[in-house]
């Protein structure tokens, strides 16, 4: 029996700990939990997570290289902690959205996945939750004909603090709600319609100096396909993420949000519909897309054939999300 993946556990936040946790049931060994601060350590240990705190990534690898990192870290330290991974060898490394806080940061990380046999993946884990997966293939076998339209909406009530968050600062994040729950919609998206094509429209609602808390925006897609995306991070009574996406084609229509897909005719006639698809991931708190994204990244470090979102695609969406932004500010 092979022996499962080594794994170490970069960024001890929400993130890190949602990732600590989801490694664990997938099955992969946590040899170290990574990070500056140390006052971290005790969130990591009440949910479970017992392997042994390093300051450092130094610190780790002086220890002990493992086949594995997860990197939940502030975006624009992504490509420092990728470069100092590869430089000591490890051979898989799966960073968490978006890929980096610019396009050059993240064309730079694209550059490093293909020098070698690297294993690389980026957090779009709506990917792997099951109603969309199931959405993706309807859409692929051509369930409703050519896609014409396209209403994709992400909300939720974050209750950043005004100053503090290293979400709001752009030169840290790289943008506000368009870059948190819009490149979801845009990962979704490019997997449904393939990359973007152009942007038609784009508003972004900002207090002075911050980052967005709202975005609206109209995308391109090939074939004609056009789609209206709007997201918000401040929405009152979205305690839990929403994201719902409905897909108008030639020959009917898809609705899908994380609970329900559902498939009408063009006739009117409701042909498919599914509350809560089963899966083959177990649930756990942070969501079992979580767990069955980071158990496909580990079944590709054991050689195993496998589904991730790789940086090359996450690169897509760093510049569709730029693309956005250039749009927005042309019209302010």
């Amino acid at each position: 029996m092979t022996d499962p993946p080594t794994v170490a556990i970069v960024g001890l936040g929400k993130m890190g700990l949602v990732h600590g946790s989801a490694v664990t049931v997938a099955g992969g060994r946590i040899v170290g939990l990574v990070d500056r601060q140390r006052k971290t350590l005790g969130n990591a240990r009440w949910v479970g997570l017992q392997a042994p705190f390093f300051n450092s990534l130094d610190e780790l690898f002086s220890v002990q290289v493992p086949d594995a990192v997860f990197v939940s870290v502030p975006s624009n330290a992504n490509l420092a902690v990728a470069r100092a991974c590869r430089a000591t060898g490890v051979r898989a490394i799966f960073l968490e959205k978006p890929l980096a806080n610019t396009t050059e940061r993240a064309d730079e990380l694209v550059r490093i996945a293909g020098e070698d046999s690297l294993i690389d993946g980026v957090g779009f884990m709506l990917r792997h939750v099951p109603t969309f997966r199931h959405a993706l293939r309807l859409l692929g076998d051509g369930a409703i004909g050519e896609v014409r339209e396209v209403q994709a909406e992400a909300f939720m009530d974050a209750k950043l603090p005004a100053h503090g968050s290293w979400f709001r600062r752009r030169a840290t994040s790289g943008g506000g709600a368009l870059t948190s729950l819009g490149s979801h919609l845009l990962s979704l998206l490019d997997a449904a319609l393939g990359p973007t094509t152009s942007v038609e429209a784009a508003d972004l609602t900002a207090l002075p100096g911050q980052v967005e808390d709202r975005a609206r925006a109209t995308v391109c897609y090939p074939d004609g396909a056009r789609a209206t995306l709007s997201v918000g991070w401040d929405v009152p009574g979205y305690e839990a993420m929403h994201v719902g996406l409905v897909f108008e084609g030639s020959d009917g229509h898809l609705a899908v949000d994380l609970e329900r897909v559902v498939l009408t005719q063009a006739t009117g006639r409701r042909a498919w519909t599914e509350r809560q698809l089963p899966d083959d991931a177990p649930g756990f708190v942070g969501g079992r897309g979580y767990v069955r994204q980071d158990a496909q990244f580990l079944a590709a470090v054991t050689g195993a054939q496998a589904e991730r979102v790789t940086w090359d695609e996450g690169a897509r969406i760093q510049h569709g999300l730029a693309d956005l932004y250039r749009a927005a500010e042309a019209v302010r």
